[in-house]
């Protein structure tokens, strides 16, 4: 295996396919002023849609490599991409606060299947909402496991019309990819995303939105019901496919209505939200980090003050 293919489902679109070692011989790209590269350098992680800012580090690091890097350089840049690779996830989810360790997640690569697409071979919207619920469930399974082991047979209880369970009362899902039929007039053809399809694999991963213990004076006797944020990444393309936007009720199928929730739930809810927002910090340090490290290999390669692009000369 050449050096580079490690790397290679990585590397930005345009970027040759030749391994990172040989990239000096390759056939040159076409020609960039400093100027024009230098726009490409993007704002903080914090102000930044986190599926972007991953497709523009990635950008950013083949632009080092295409234009020309010592063995240090590339090993660098070799370095940010196996990053990336390993902790992609833990970027765009946990930027906005999805925890991405056991506990956290739903559903891991979970594979689409080819009878979820509809007749356009995109997956059919109605797919994306059984994602969340199955999603849901093995995020409460989790919960069981995880977060309140002590707890484990009342919160696996809660899926079954037996006793108290839990209810989707709402549901609202946007969807990520933009398509041909609804392609906003601002955005051009070459920003057009390209819709889930199979094959692919899903990872989902449910929020809390609130401290259970903000809502109320004596929350455990009056909060019925508890709000959930859904993201559905694709694994192929590295991005949000979908998000939903969920209320939960905690439902007394033998009174036949809401009822509050249990105090361990509300505890359990609380401890979630903690470490959600620990995941979101994590994140964001992660990506200054990685920014940090880019924005040094960029003024060690083209945004060098004698910056000439190597363009493949024998030597």
């Amino acid at each position: 295996m050449s050096a580079g293919r490690p790397f290679a489902f990585l590397l930005p679109r345009g970027l040759s396919a030749c391994s990172v070692s040989n990239l000096r011989t390759c056939t040159p790209p076409p020609c960039f002023t400093n100027k024009q590269l230098r726009q490409s350098s993007t704002a903080s992680a914090t102000r930044t849609d986190p599926s972007k800012w991953l497709g523009q580090i990635k950008e950013r690091i083949g632009k080092c490599l295409k234009f020309g890097t010592d063995k240090e350089q590339t090993q660098e840049a070799a370095d940010m991409l196996a990053t990336l690779g390993r902790e992609w996830r833990q970027l765009v989810a946990g930027r906005e606060g999805f925890v991405t360790k056991p506990g956290g997640d739903g559903m891991l690569r979970q594979r689409v299947v080819w009878g979820d697409m509809d007749s356009m071979s995109h997956v059919n919207n109605v797919a994306y909402n059984r994602y969340a619920e199955s999603g849901r469930i093995e995020w409460i399974h989790h919960m069981a496991r995880f977060i309140a082991p002590d707890k484990k047979a009342s919160w696996n209880a809660m899926w079954t019309p037996k006793g108290d369970g839990l209810i989707l009362k709402t549901i609202r899902t946007d969807f990520k990819f933009v398509r041909a039929s609804n392609l906003p007039p601002n955005v051009h053809n070459a920003d057009l995303g390209k819709p889930m399809t199979w094959p692919d694999h899903i990872s989902v991963y449910h929020r809390i939105t609130e401290k259970m213990h903000d809502l109320s004076d004596n929350p455990e006797h009056s909060v019925t019901s508890f709000k959930l944020q859904v993201l559905i990444l694709s694994e192929k393309h590295q991005r949000p496919a979908a998000k939903c936007a969920e209320e939960i009720v905690f439902y007394d199928y033998q009174k036949r209505k809401p009822r509050p929730l249990y105090p361990f739930m509300i505890e359990a809810f609380d401890k979630l939200h903690a470490e959600q927002e620990s995941a979101e910090r994590s994140a964001v340090e992660k990506m200054n980090e990685l920014d940090a490290r880019i924005l040094k290999l960029e003024k060690k390669t083209w945004d060098r003050e004698d910056a000439v692009e190597d363009m493949g000369g024998s030597r």
